[in-house]
C-alpha cells in the first residue's frame, strides 16, 4: 500500500500585469477616469485579467520603460517580464533540474473578484479572492503539472456571487498589509536597507516622471504618444506626495501593498506530465496547497510581483 513519505516544494516569483480600474472609478470603468490607473491612447479597454507571461500580454499594452524596481538580474542582465520557478525542494536533481526555470502561469483569464469597495460583505472588500484559481507550470511548450482550485468542489460551475461569502472565504488572503517590510526588502533589496520606504516610492516615481519627460522632448515624437507619457506625467503628479507633504499619495502608497493567499488546490482532474511522473510520484488524489503574496503595486505600469510556492505531496 503506497502511503505518503515527502512532499515537494515548487518556488516561484516574478512580475505580473492586471490592467484595472481603481477606487473611485467602478471596477467596469472601462478606462480609467477618476481613480490612479489609466487606459492609454491605443491601448484596449481594461479586462481586469491577470497575466503572469508575456506571451499573454498583448505587445502594445506591456508599457515602457520597464519598472525600475528589479529591473536587472543579478548578473546585470535585463530581467524578462514573468514568473518562473526559483527553487524546488524534496525531489531527486533530475526532478528539480525539469522545474527549474519553467513558467507558472494562471489560466483561464483570472481576476480580482473585487468591486472596488462599492459592495463589500465583511471578507471580499480591498483583498479579494482570485477566479478562477487555474495554475500551470510548463517548460518549452510542455505543460508539467497543472490544477485548479474551485471556489465550491461540490459545485465548480458556481460563480462567485451565487456563494455565501462563508462559502469562498478559504479562498480570500489570510492578511493584507498596507506597507509590508518583506514587500519593500524584495523590490529595493539594496536600498531598504539605508532608506525610509515612502522616500524609496517617491524618488521611484520621481524617476519616472523624469524619463516620461525626457522622451517628451523628441521632436520627432508622434501626438498621440506623446498624449499617453504627458497622462502619465500628470496621473503621478496627482497621486504622489506633493512637495513639501509627509504623507505619501495614493499611487505611492500601493507600492508597499502585500496580500497574502494561503489555500489548498482542489480541482478534480489535475495533471501531471509523464516526465516528471517517472522522477517523482505526486499524488493527483489528495489536495495540493500554495501559499503566495502578490504586491509592489505600480499603478503606472499595472505591473506587480509575487512570490509564492506550491506544496505537493508525493506518493
Amino acid at each position: 500500500m503506497l502511503r505518503h513519505t515527502a512532499t515537494m516544494v515548487i518556488h516561484f516569483e516574478g512580475f505580473w500585469q492586471c490592467r484595472m480600474s481603481t477606487d473611485p472609478d467602478p471596477t467596469l470603468e472601462p478606462r480609467g477616469t477618476s481613480g490612479y490607473t489609466i487606459a492609454l491612447p491605443r491601448e484596449g479597454d481594461f479586462d481586469r485579467v491577470i497575466r503572469t507571461q508575456p506571451d499573454q500580454i498583448p505587445e502594445h499594452e506591456l508599457r515602457q520603460p520597464f519598472p525600475p524596481y528589479l529591473a536587472t538580474l543579478p548578473d546585470k542582465r535585463p530581467r524578462p517580464f514573468g514568473v518562473t520557478v526559483t527553487k524546488v525542494d524534496g525531489a531527486v536533481d533530475a526532478a528539480v533540474d525539469l522545474l527549474m526555470g519553467a513558467e507558472f502561469r494562471l489560466m483561464e483569464s483570472p481576476r480580482f473578484e473585487l468591486r472596488n469597495q462599492i459592495v463589500g460583505d465583511g471578507i471580499n472588500r480591498i483583498a479579494p479572492a482570485i477566479v478562477p484559481f487555474d495554475l500551470q507550470i510548463s517548460k518549452s511548450d510542455v505543460v508539467l503539472l497543472r490544477r485548479s482550485d474551485p471556489l465550491d468542489p461540490a459545485h465548480p460551475d458556481l460563480e462567485i456571487w451565487q456563494l455565501a461569502p462563508a462559502g469562498f472565504a478559504p479562498r480570500v488572503p489570510v492578511n493584507y498589509r498596507h506597507l509590508s517590510d518583506e514587500v519593500v526588502e524584495t523590490i529595493f533589496p539594496a536600498e531598504s536597507k539605508a532608506g525610509n520606504a515612502n522616500d524609496l516610492f517617491t524618488a521611484y516615481f520621481n524617476q519616472r516622471k523624469q524619463l516620461l519627460s525626457f522622451w517628451l522632448s523628441d521632436p520627432s515624437l508622434d501626438p498621440l504618444t506623446a498624449a499617453g507619457y504627458r497622462a502619465r506625467i500628470r496621473v503621478l503628479d496627482n497621486f504622489t506626495k506633493p512637495a513639501g507633504g509627509s504623507d505619501p499619495g495614493l499611487i505611492e502608497n500601493r507600492l508597499g501593498l502585500q496580500a497574502i493567499w494561503d489555500h489548498p488546490i482542489r480541482g478534480e482532474h489535475p495533471s501531471v506530465n509523464h516526465r516528471l511522473a517517472d522522477l517523482v510520484a505526486v499524488d493527483v488524489h489528495r489536495p495540493w496547497h500554495t501559499r503566495f503574496w502578490m504586491g509592489g503595486w505600480d499603478g503606472d505600469l499595472l505591473l506587480g510581483w509575487t512570490k509564492g510556492r506550491i506544496d505537493l505531496p508525493l506518493l
